[in-house]
């Protein structure tokens, strides 16, 4: 497909914008995963008021790992006011010593085989917006123009082959004063054509179902309007924010205003606007496309979520989406197949798992998130291809938590919202019919049932309002024939076999057999069409017992050893 793009395609370079505090820079860590994104560019604010040396760690760790930083060079929201002089108060002496130390052949780079120079500056950001000019509310492109003249004159003083470029004008619905209107004053500014290498664009489309159209409307329109500049026809674009937010609350949904997709739509629009620049970037000189961002950050504007990965670290599936556009390899890498999941007593009774690999052979993995609670154990289950392991979550008040493997983004920890686990009690997880169900006892509802079924819009939670599951005991829930029954040791009946069936109705049932062990769960299998129901027997003195379906429903006591205090059997 890419080779039958238009030929200037090839030229087009990805990168990720960086979403940070101003007071920090990018982690080891984070640049890991930029690294492993794809990504040829990381755009920074690179900002006056904290120095140049603040941003030597920056640079050294992007330049390691391959990485260019595209810089946009800024001094908070308003941009230094012109003296009598002319000057802009020491900007110029600061941006021509940011050249000389990170710029090509800068003092910074001395000695490093690795170095990546800047080569493209980005002057200010967005300065087409009110809040990012001086003048008050209002936009005043010629006071932008005559600062960029000023500041692309020093940048060219010291790296004469420089790119500079107009700084990241937000075209999102822009009606006032006007695209026309805007560029035409700033191209008016004297210097200004040919102190221009390029310009910055943010191109948002926030219409549902017509997000792609207006994102190529805005770029298109831009070209057009720049065109009928001085020199503007030849004047490479840059799109150096793209991205749609993604809703995880009610609150979200209500502070985006609109602008919000859910994690799959947004991965499907970063594929389809991707797509569509590659395809084009030859006809329109598109020379750059960035995503705003690689994570989200904690504040409440809708542009500080649209990352590839979420507030906790996990990845989105937009993270796959952007690796199959750079051609990166799959990362991270999967672990061996998971064995078993267990509450790891070493690891704050957090989930490890023992995985094993016909080449790595046994290997035991801490998953290091939120403690199990005390006397529960995990449970595991397979579907879409992808192991998931629910648990009773001890630091969110007993309710369930799911680890899930994402190929693209390794184990993602994901909090379900449900009703507390009753104390000491296990949830129970089975396929019905392809889809996945857990079974629990709610203690929101004195012990009886409920239920989480997963369908395309995530979890829902079901009370079933029956008989009680017996203290530190767990249902067990198994699927027959495509029907699923839930097992259970009746509080209500003596601690006796209870069962919730669905038949024409959801039913429960009640086996009046012998009572199951204290604190002890049943352990239910279904084998060919036939089911069994394994249990510690109070009235054996704990040895396992059973009950079966034959030509009719009967309970087997096995008179072997007993089973120990406050355990349980498993078939």
């Amino acid at each position: 497909m890419l080779m039958a793009m238009a030929s200037g395609a090839s030229a087009l370079s990805l990168g990720l914008q960086w979403n940070g505090s101003p007071e920090q820079t990018a982690s080891e860590e984070e640049l890991e995963v930029v690294q492993h994104s794809g990504a040829a560019y990381f755009r920074v604010e690179i900002n006056r008021g904290y120095g140049l040396a603040f941003y030597e760690p920056l640079f050294e760790r992007a330049a390691k790992r391959g990485i260019t930083i595209l810089p946009y060079l800024t001094e908070g929201h308003s941009y230094p006011v012109p003296g009598a002089d002319g000057q802009y108060g020491g900007w110029g002496a600061w941006v021509q010593n940011a050249v000389k130390k990170y710029g090509q052949g800068g003092e910074f780079w001395n000695g490093k085989p690795y170095a990546k120079p800047i080569t493209t500056w980005e002057i200010w950001n967005e300065p087409n917006l009110a809040e990012n000019n001086p003048g008050g509310e209002k936009v005043q492109p010629e006071n932008y123009g005559r600062f960029f003249v000023f500041t692309s004159s020093s940048i060219h003083a010291i790296q004469p082959g420089a790119q500079v470029l107009v700084g990241g004008l937000y075209l999102g619905h822009w009606t006032e004063p006007g695209m026309e209107s805007y560029v035409s004053k700033l191209y008016n500014v004297s210097g200004m054509a040919s102190a221009v290498n390029g310009a910055a664009i943010h191109p948002y489309g926030f219409t549902s179902g017509q997000q792609i159209t207006e994102f190529a409307s805005e770029v298109i329109n831009f070209r057009t309007v720049l065109n009928r500049q001085p020199q503007g026809s030849s004047e490479p674009l840059w799109i150096t924010e793209l991205g749609w937010p993604v809703i995880e609350s009610q609150q979200q949904e209500k502070e985006f205003e609109g602008r919000g997709v859910d994690a799959a739509t947004q991965a499907k629009l970063l594929q389809q606007s991707f797509n569509w620049t590659k395809s084009n970037a030859g006809n329109y000189n598109l020379q750059g496309l960035i995503w705003q961002a690689v994570s989200d950050y904690s504040s409440p504007k809708w542009d500080y979520h649209c990352g590839l990965r979420k507030l906790d670290g996990s990845f989105r599936q937009s993270w796959s989406a952007f690796q199959e556009q750079t051609g990166a390899a799959i990362w991270p890498v999967p672990p061996p197949p998971t064995r078993v999941s267990f509450v790891d007593a070493a690891n704050a009774n957090t989930v490890s798992y023992w995985g094993y690999g016909s080449e790595a052979g046994w290997q035991q993995t801490p998953l290091w998130g939120h403690p199990i609670a005390a006397g529960t154990r995990p449970a595991t289950l397979t579907f879409n291809e992808t192991l998931h392991i629910y648990y009773v979550d001890a630091s969110r008040g007993n309710q369930i938590t799911e680890w899930t493997w994402v190929p693209s983004g390794g184990w993602q920890q994901t909090f379900l919202e449900t009703d507390p686990v009753a104390a000491g009690s296990s949830p129970s997880a089975v396929m019905v019919g392809g889809t996945p169900e857990i079974y629990f006892s709610d203690a929101a509802t004195n012990r009886s049932i409920a239920v989480l079924v997963h369908n395309s819009s995530g979890w829902l939670q079901s009370r079933f309002y029956g008989d009680s599951v017996a203290a530190n005991s767990s249902p067990s829930a198994i699927s027959n024939n495509g029907t699923v029954h839930v097992y259970f040791a009746d509080a209500s009946k003596g601690n006796t076999i209870a069962v919730w069936v669905w038949g024409a109705t959801l039913q429960q049932s009640f086996f009046y057999g012998d009572s199951v062990a204290a604190n002890s769960s049943p352990s239910a299998i279904s084998n060919n069409g036939t089911v069994r129901i394994y249990f510690a027997d109070a009235s054996t003195n704990n040895s396992v017992a059973l009950w079966e379906w034959g030509s009719s429903l009967q309970q087997i006591r096995l008179f072997g050893h007993p089973v120990a205090a406050g355990s349980s059997p498993s078939s």
